[in-house]
């Protein structure tokens, strides 16, 4: 019987890891693409094994241009048609508008779940530069 849940997590430290693993089906994937403050988590190995979940970490910041372009093109060739075929849908847990930037952050400093993204939004109507 095939585990339900998601064949790939992209994030960023080390906190959710747990909660990454347990979003994946079988065979899936967790991406830890900056450890940024979080550097530790935990996770119970035997879920691994048992599930074939696969972990990876990547910090591309001290990295050769050469490697850095290589990256670049592999997502181009097998993340980006998911992305155009909207496959690959990212998780929003909340939208702010621009005014409420500060709100925003305030959810981004206590929010120590971090299972979707945090989205300002700009109404370009009323951000016009231009005198109407």
């Amino acid at each position: 019987m095939t585990r339900r849940g998601v064949d790939f997590v992209v994030d960023y430290g080390a906190s959710n890891l747990r909660h990454n693993v347990k979003c994946c089906r079988t065979r899936g994937k967790v991406v830890i693409l900056d450890l940024l403050e979080k550097k530790c988590g935990s996770v119970d190995l035997a879920e691994l094994q048992k599930n074939h979940i696969e972990i990876r970490a990547f910090d591309l910041r001290y990295r050769d241009l050469d490697y850095k372009a290589s990256v670049i093109a592999k997502v181009r060739t097998h993340l980006w048609p998911f992305i155009l075929r909207q496959n690959l849908i990212p998780f929003v847990e909340r939208r702010f508008p621009m005014m409420e930037a500060q709100k925003a952050l305030n959810l981004l400093k206590k929010n120590d779940r971090g299972i979707g993204k945090i989205i300002l939004s700009v109404d370009f109507e009323k951000a016009s530069c231009h005198p109407k």
